[in-house]
């Protein structure tokens, strides 16, 4: 049976249909926008998820930098957009340190230390250090990253605070067995494997480019900067650099003057002489001299099994031929071999350093000479071996101005692996050498906003 369609249905029908698809293309529109917006809210949080761990990422890298080739920068300012508190000046002393490390390039600075990358595949920088700032009352450091993707606008800041702690580096290696504020080591030995360390203050890299990598001296770059030739051996480590030497033992009134003096034949303490001070019961003597000069089969001994011995040298020493200075010690088998003394016990200290460049001293060891077991300490002098006798010249520890070595292969120092126990032991201060820096627990974290 056929329906009929009445015309006023026909007038409907359109309307319907319309509305209909209208309806349909709203809510698609709005799956759409709201589709669009869901993406746009997943790649921002995406973008702010990557560039916080850039940010982060970078912050690490930065502070293991700093608590290694880096470490005299944890209690410098490096602010130059005053980005963090107080906001006043704008500090750069990154750039100029005045303790600079080894392998430190000013026109490196920014590829090292300021920028980075994460991963390091990546073609572009990832991170930046935008600041950081010490607190000398806090003992503080506050240090703000940047992060960004490549190809992206997108970045984040991280800002963390943690505590800087300063404290002496009791590391064996960090004690010098021989130092020097010059040193031309030739083909001298430093023996000793935890002792034997050379130390220079004014040494220097001659091409840090070459000869460091991963900010670190390579080497033979050390061995070029102390002046080693091919047959020197440094059996501990090489380092470049300041250290806090110990105030300079002058000599106390009452020290018995001994003027120019040759010691042949000399035995020391002598039955007269007395002692300036006793110490947990170890008297110590001391003995004020113009000059030392020794040579030929010239010997003098120092007896420090139940004393202490300081010379304190206002001029030279000048040994040769065979002239020795026997440190003995009754019974003693534990300093270099039977019966001879503890090298912590006899001391010869020079002039205190004027301040200026040139020495105003000289020590010198000629042929076979050797002043045997015993601590020197000459801020002043220069100091060198040439010839050199049976091994070792010298078992004990050398200090000066400047070592001037020779192309001698017998000329050693053999430092006793306890010598800075020996030192401390007899009341020395040979613990604030070299002060380490650290960062410790972050005591505040935060994202900053975009905006500085």
């Amino acid at each position: 049976m056929t329906q009929r369609i009445r015309v006023s249905d026909q007038g409907f029908a359109l309307p319907a249909i319309l509305g209909m698809g209208l309806l349909m293309l709203m809510i698609a529109t709005t799956l759409i926008i709201k589709a669009q917006g869901d993406q746009t809210t997943a790649i921002a949080q995406r973008d702010t998820a990557e560039t916080l761990a850039l940010a982060e990422g970078g912050s690490s890298r930065t502070l293991g930098m700093l608590n290694s080739n880096y470490q005299s920068f944890l209690i410098l300012n490096y602010d130059p957009n005053n980005l963090l508190p107080p906001n006043t000046g704008a500090p750069n002393q990154w750039s100029t340190p005045p303790e600079p490390p080894p392998c430190f390039d000013a026109s490196q600075l920014d590829t090292i230390l300021l920028n980075g990358r994460i991963p390091t595949t990546v073609a572009a920088n990832t991170y930046t250090v935008e600041a950081y700032r010490y607190d000398t009352t806090t003992q503080t450091g506050t240090l703000l990253v940047k992060g960004y993707p490549p190809n992206s606008t997108a970045f984040a800041r991280v800002q963390q605070t943690f505590n800087v702690s300063s404290i002496p580096s009791l590391d064996p290696a960090n004690f010098p067995g021989l130092y020097g504020d010059r040193v031309n080591l030739g083909n001298n030995d430093v023996l000793g494997a935890i002792g034997g360390n050379v130390f220079c203050k004014n040494c220097l890299l001659a091409n840090t480019a070459t000869q460091c990598i991963n900010g670190q001296p390579t080497q033979g770059g050390l061995r070029a900067a102390i002046g080693a030739l091919n047959n020197g051996v440094v059996q501990g480590q090489i380092r470049l650099g300041k250290i806090s030497l110990p105030r300079l033992p002058t000599a106390p009134t009452g020290a018995i003057p001994l003027g120019n003096f040759s010691g042949n034949g000399v035995q020391l303490p002598g039955l007269r002489d007395q002692p300036i001070s006793i110490d947990s019961g170890v008297p110590t003597y001391s003995y004020a001299l113009d000059s030392l000069t020794m040579s030929g089969n010239n010997i003098m001994r120092v007896n420090t099994t139940n004393a202490r011995i300081n010379f304190y040298v206002r001029g030279n020493i000048t040994m040769s031929g065979n002239s020795q200075i026997k440190n003995v010690c009754t019974g003693c088998t534990s300093y270099g071999g039977t019966n001879l003394g503890n090298p912590a016990r006899f001391s010869i200290y020079g002039k205190p350093d004027d301040g200026d460049t040139s020495y105003d001293q000289e020590f010198t060891l000629n042929g076979g000479a050797t002043p045997s077991n015993v601590f020197i300490y000459a801020p002043d002098a220069r100091m060198g071996i040439n010839g050199g006798s049976s091994s070792p010249d010298i078992y004990g520890a050398v200090w000066v101005k400047e070592w001037n070595g020779s192309n001698s292969n017998n000329a050693d120092i053999s430092v006793p692996n306890n010598m800075r126990s020996l030192l401390r032991l007899e009341g020395f201060n040979v613990d604030n050498l070299i002060t380490v820096y650290r960062t410790s627990a972050n005591t505040r974290w935060q994202r900053r906003s975009q905006e500085p």
